[in-house]
C-alpha cells in the first residue's frame, strides 16, 4: 500500500497539520510536538495521495503512556462542493507513525493545505 522512498523529514506542511491535531487534543499527547522536529517520512501511498509513513526515534519523549491508535483529535478539509477530506495521525506506543489523507471524492488529496485551511474536529466528534 506504501512506496517506500528514501526517508526525508517532514514538510512544513506536514508538520503543520500534525501540529494543529495534536494541539487540539488532550494533554497527555502534548509530547508528540517534541517528536516532530526528529520526525522522518520513510513511505508514501502508492495511490498518490498525501498519506505518509512516519519514524520517530525510539529516545524520543512518548505521549498518553505509550499510547497505539488514532490521535483522539481529527481534521477536515472542505473541498468546495466535493465531500470533505480528512486527515488522522497514528500513534504506535506513544509515538508518531503515520498521517492519513482520506477522502470520498474521485480525485485523492495530492498536497497537504496549509494548516490554516484544515478544521478540527472536536475530540468528543473524532472516530
Amino acid at each position: 500500500m506504501s512506496d517506500v522512498m528514501p526517508s526525508r523529514p517532514l514538510s512544513r506542511r506536514e508538520t503543520a497539520a500534525i501540529t494543529k491535531l495534536v494541539q487540539a487534543a488532550p494533554p497527555e499527547f502534548a509530547p508528540l510536538l517534541a517528536q516532530l522536529p526528529r520526525a522522518t517520512v520513510t513511505a508514501r501511498c502508492a495511490c498518490g495521495c498525501a498519506t505518509i509513513d512516519i519514524s520517530v526515534p525510539s529516545e524520543c519523549p512518548r505521549a498518553a503512556d505509550g499510547f497505539t491508535g488514532l490521535l483522539p483529535t481529527e481534521g477536515t478539509v472542505p473541498r468546495g462542493a466535493s465531500p470533505a477530506d480528512g486527515l488522522i495521525v497514528f500513534l504506535r506506543d506513544g509515538l508518531v507513525t503515520g498521517l492519513e489523507v482520506y477522502g470520498v471524492a474521485d480525485e485523492p488529496l495530492r498536497e497537504l493545505p496549509p494548516a490554516q485551511e484544515i478544521i478540527v474536529l472536536p475530540v468528543s466528534d473524532a472516530r
